[in-house]
């Protein structure tokens, strides 16, 4: 049934993204749970489709600009794709650019994440959705904790580190 081969696309996609360390093919993996998740929502749920398919977008484009904001200097300096975390960890970003970086990483974190201020997608989801729905919900966790972990970490320490000192003293 489309049911079963969705969940598997999902599954596959989150095992996907967790083991790349290309941050492109952690995008298409990320995108891949994204679709196979909406198809799990009934056709009848136009409003839950409708808030997963925004949220989906939104974190998206956040990680899109994330990814672009990365490549554009390695590949003006003719650096090559794929786009390997490894390699660009040692050389780091420039200030402006490293505190881009960790929003746009964060905010699509928190998209898939479900977290407030970008959950509206989330009560409608497992209201309307199937049991199977929870299995999106936990890809979607294991997903946005790996990428806050791998990029503004690695990318943008200085900006992860501005962070933590202010809740640590807050």
């Amino acid at each position: 049934p489309a049911g079963v081969r969705a969940l598997l696309l999902v599954v596959g996609g989150t095992l996907g993204g967790l083991a790349s360390l290309d941050l492109w093919l952690f995008f298409v993996f990320s995108c891949l749970t994204l679709v196979a998740g909406r198809s799990l929502l009934p056709a009848s749920s136009v409003a839950a489709r409708r808030a997963y398919t925004l949220a989906a977008a939104l974190g998206g484009a956040a990680l899109t600009a994330t990814l672009v904001i990365l490549e554009s200097p390695r590949l003006a300096l003719g650096g090559e794709a794929p786009f390997d975390l490894a390699g660009t960890a040692p050389h780091g970003v420039s200030g402006t650019a490293e505190t881009a970086i960790f929003v746009l990483a964060g905010v699509a974190a928190l998209m898939r994440l479900g977290a407030p201020p970008f959950h509206s997608w989330l009560p409608l989801a497992l209201r309307d959705g199937p049991t199977a729905m929870a299995v999106v919900v936990v890809a979607g966790t294991s997903l946005g904790l790996s990428l806050v972990e791998r990029i503004p970490t690695l990318l943008a320490p200085d900006a992860s580190g501005a962070l933590v000192e202010g809740v640590v003293h807050a």
